[in-house]
């Protein structure tokens, strides 16, 4: 798609696909108004809240077809306002997931509210195995609604880098990108968003569009262990009794 439109300036020709590509190219030509909603040189201190809030707003949902997202209703210190000058109110909601036997919390923001929604989380220190376990739940929970989509993403977002887990619930196929910088040069006073990785964050959010599933190569390399690590109770509540929103425990 992206090819065909630099080497010759074909657009997709599926409306579909059209107006996910279109997405694109309205991002970059605003992307000076992400730029300012993430600028946070000069304030004293940025909360986890404040910082989830503007990369929700000024750069997930804003390449996402739909810009639905909802953060975390349940978080501490509830912010009304976007913190940036753009002062957006903000949209919360449900966002946990899980089962109270195998685990159970909350993602700090779910990007879109239909097809292919994708979870969000701010990276904190010696979080690896509490991620792998949101990623495991969030496929088996998307693929329940939508048994067509394979690789569920969820993405771990810090104040200079993101990262994208992408989990195969049936086939128990893992991939884990490498962590991007957000910024071109993080230390200058007006940073610039890095053009690779908004390609990279196009795409991730618009998966369900645009991911063709995994190839024969991935499903004949190594599993990823989870299926095997489980008991067999606890890996069909995995499968079948993912829910996400209230429960009774």
């Amino acid at each position: 798609m992206l090819l065909s439109y630099i080497k010759v300036g074909e657009k997709p020709k599926d409306q579909e696909k059209l107006r996910v590509f279109e997405k694109l190219t309205a991002f970059l030509s605003n992307i000076k108004d992400a730029e300012a909603g993430l600028q946070t040189k000069g304030e004293k201190q940025i909360s986890e809240n404040d910082w989830m809030a503007r990369v929700a707003v000024h750069l997930l949902s804003k390449l996402l077809l739909g810009e639905d997202y909802r953060l975390d209703s349940c978080c501490r210190k509830k912010l009304t306002k976007c913190p940036c000058p753009c002062k957006a109110t903000l949209k919360y909601g449900v966002t946990s997931i899980g089962n109270p036997r195998t685990y159970y919390g909350n993602l700090d923001v779910i990007i879109g509210t239909f097809r292919g929604a994708v979870a969000a989380c701010e990276v904190r220190e010696a979080e690896d195995e509490d991620e792998d376990v949101t990623t495991s739940d969030a496929s088996n929970e998307e693929q329940k609604d939508n048994p067509a989509l394979t690789f569920v993403p969820t993405v771990g977002v810090s104040k200079t880098h993101i990262q994208f887990h992408f989990y195969d619930s049936q086939k128990d196929i893992y991939l884990l990108s490498c962590e991007m910088p957000l910024f071109d040069i993080p230390m200058e006073e007006e940073q610039q968003l890095n053009l690779t990785t908004i390609l990279a964050i196009w795409l991730v959010m618009n998966y369900s569009y645009l991911m063709t599933g995994s190839t024969s190569e991935m499903e004949q390399d190594e599993q990823f262990g989870f299926h095997t690590s489980c008991k067999p109770t606890i890996l069909h509540r995995y499968k079948n009794d993912i829910t996400h929103g209230s429960i009774d425990i």
